[in-house]
């Protein structure tokens, strides 16, 4: 069982930051030159498009723009994600940082209620400021893949860099 809680991760230029609460509650930053294991990068690919949609990033900019980092947040009313982006910036050789406000974590049902006409309530379109079930999904492995690679020192080993060659190969 783990003693710890990993609440914000970031991706630097050669950085990892990960911040877990400990079995003190206090919070306890790793910074670390290592490269974390390719299901840390491949969550972190997952929440560039759940940037996405809910930022309104048009198809044709989407390839532009790479996750970055990610922080749970608590409110008194609710809770989420927020999730740190760039924004590549090829005319001006430059990249944006930006980030979402605080995406929320509702249940399933929410996006299951009808109203009296038999229509769903609660589209997701029109309320971009809540997490589908598959992208909060996202978000809570990208945080447990963080924590275990800050406690557990998963990392990547030399089979998944080969497999990487590969990859790019074909």
């Amino acid at each position: 069982m783990r003693s710890y809680e990993p609440v914000r991760l970031e991706l630097k230029e050669g950085l990892t930051e990960v911040t877990v609460i400990n079995e003190n509650g206090e919070e306890e930053t790793l910074v670390s030159t290592r490269l974390p294991h390719k299901d840390l990068f491949d969550a972190m690919s997952g929440l560039a498009g759940i940037f996405c949609r809910h930022m309104e990033i048009p198809d044709e900019m989407k390839g532009r723009v790479h996750a970055r980092g990610l922080r749970k947040k608590e409110t008194k009313d609710a809770s989420g994600f927020i999730i740190m982006a760039s924004i590549n910036c090829p005319g001006t050789f430059s990249k944006l940082d930006v980030r979402s406000p605080m995406l929320e974590k509702v249940s399933d049902i929410y996006w299951t209620m009808k109203g009296k006409d038999g229509n769903s309530v609660n589209l997701p379109e029109r309320h971009l400021d809540k997490l589908l079930g598959a992208e909060r999904a996202m978000c809570e492995l990208a945080l447990v893949e963080a924590g275990l690679f800050a406690k557990e020192g998963k990392t990547r080993r030399a089979a998944d860099l080969l497999s990487d060659l590969e990859e790019k190969e074909e």
